[in-house]
């Protein structure tokens, strides 16, 4: 298969299989986390410990001896069975434990439109939309004076339904509208919100040579904290749709937010052991 052509093969019924039971398995995972996060909250009410960024996963900072305040690690299902490695977590479960990590901090969503020119064209090329995005957006915020060296931390999915109505509530029976993209980020100084914004946009094509100016249908802002998995379920609700525009792959994450959850995850499950041998 030619470089960034849209790949329509969904896998095998045996391959769709074994995701749905690792969403099965690591949706019951997620509640244990969150039971824990509630635990440790407690606990750092209970010794007066203040509530700061990662304190509840990773523990308070005391002299030795003292409680830290923390119900981490879990090391166990609830079936008893040792926590699985990080690469044989589901899609779902991966963009949940981003999310839990960036909470921490503050991140923000965003919903960006694609122009329908560049959706076109990309479709008569048959490129696929998801790759190419991921590659105009690393472009564009590697120009942000805010970037990290090694990468702004975002994650998101492509998908071409909507709602019948912004007022309706039923999402089972959607149609078909333009592609957009729905996802999170990282924020690191002030104003990040309206760079990453104008980022994004230039990203789906808004104001760039050869494209009509479209009217603005975008939004950053910030997210607001849920103790349930919400929000993944939002970004996924159409993940698996039939949509000829796209391919199989249309969820994705940057290299620097994969190593967050990644080390995230190993972290709080006790695969690190050299954290917390201290």
């Amino acid at each position: 298969m030619a470089k960034n052509t849209i790949d329509r093969n969904f896998g095998s019924k045996k391959a769709r299989g074994r995701e749905n039971k690792r969403i099965a398995r690591d949706k019951l995972i997620d509640k244990k986390i969150r039971q824990a996060y509630r635990g440790s909250l407690l606990r750092h009410r209970f010794h007066s410990l203040p509530i700061e960024p990662m304190s509840p996963y990773l523990g308070a900072d005391v002299p030795f001896g003292k409680s830290t305040g923390t119900a981490f690690p879990i090391t166990k299902q609830y079936n008893k069975r040792p926590m699985p490695q990080f690469k044989d977590l589901s899609k779902w479960f991966k963009f949940d434990l981003a999310t839990m990590a960036m909470q921490e901090y503050g991140f923000v969503t965003f919903n960006i439109n694609l122009h329908p020119e560049l959706e076109k064209q990309w479709v008569n090329q048959k490129r696929d939309p998801a790759t190419e995005l991921r590659a105009r957006i690393n472009k564009e915020i590697r120009k942000l004076h805010s970037c990290p060296n090694d990468g702004w931390e975002y994650a998101f999915i492509i998908e071409g339904w909507a709602k019948q109505s912004h007022k309706s509530k039923d999402w089972s029976n959607p149609r078909k509208v333009r592609l957009h993209i729905h996802g999170f980020a990282a924020v690191y100084n002030n104003g990040d919100e309206e760079l990453f914004r104008e980022a994004l946009a230039k990203a789906c094509g808004d104001g760039l040579k050869g494209y009509l100016k479209q009217l603005r249908a975008n939004s950053v802002k910030m997210f607001k904290p849920n103790e349930k998995p919400t929000y993944p379920n939002y970004l996924f609700k159409y993940e698996r749709r039939k949509d000829d525009r796209l391919g199989y792959k249309r969820a994705k994450m940057s290299r620097a937010a994969t190593q967050l959850c990644e080390e995230h995850w190993n972290t709080i499950t006790g695969k690190d052991k050299e954290f917390w041998a201290y």
